[in-house]
């Protein structure tokens, strides 16, 4: 399912939750409850190998093309800090991925997990350095009125984060996405 549809899909109970880097805004904080925050990432950015030394900073992307998945905190990222910038939104990681090695789109805002795992796994992209600043952490989504299931889904985070689980399930999930 596109990021861009989870919320709508929760509301309107075709889920029970979200499990997706979900930050917990006040937006959304309207329209869903939370759970405790799980994992704070900071942003930063991917841009071709060949181009890590000359993109460095959000004014060298003026008047450049600057992915970032849609519906995501990336995207106001994009939105305030790259405001010279054309904005690409696409729904899915790899595809933005495929956009900046054919050189269609010029860097891509992402978490720094998921854009390191990239960086790893494709010697022609690399991480330019830029630390974009916290996302505000994220939490798994709940429908409003769940009280029960948001309490043992606390319950359940707060133990995986104590014992080191969290951070094993966070290394699996982004080497799945980057195989995708």
């Amino acid at each position: 399912m596109n990021f861009d549809g989870l919320l709508a899909a929760l509301t309107g109970n075709k889920i029970d939750f979200i499990a997706a880097g979900m930050n917990p805004s006040e937006e959304r904080k309207k329209a869903v409850d939370f759970s405790v925050v799980y994992y704070d990432a900071h942003s930063t950015m991917l841009v071709a190998t060949d181009k890590v030394d000359v993109l460095k900073v959000p004014e060298d992307f003026k008047g450049l093309k600057v992915g970032v998945q849609k519906a995501t905190i990336q995207e106001g990222i994009a939105d305030e800090q790259f405001s010279e910038s054309e904005k690409v939104a696409i729904s899915k990681i790899p595809n933005l991925i495929m956009e900046l090695q054919s050189g269609k789109i010029d860097g891509i805002i992402l978490a720094e997990v998921v854009a390191s795992s990239y960086a790893d796994a494709n010697p022609d992209i690399s991480l330019n350095g830029l630390d974009l600043g916290s996302e505000g952490g994220v939490a798994l989504a709940i429908n409003k009125g769940t009280e029960e299931l948001l309490t043992e889904i606390d319950k359940t985070l707060e133990q995986i984060m104590s014992d080191g689980t969290l951070d094993q399930y966070i290394i699996e999930a982004t080497e799945l996405a980057a195989e995708e």
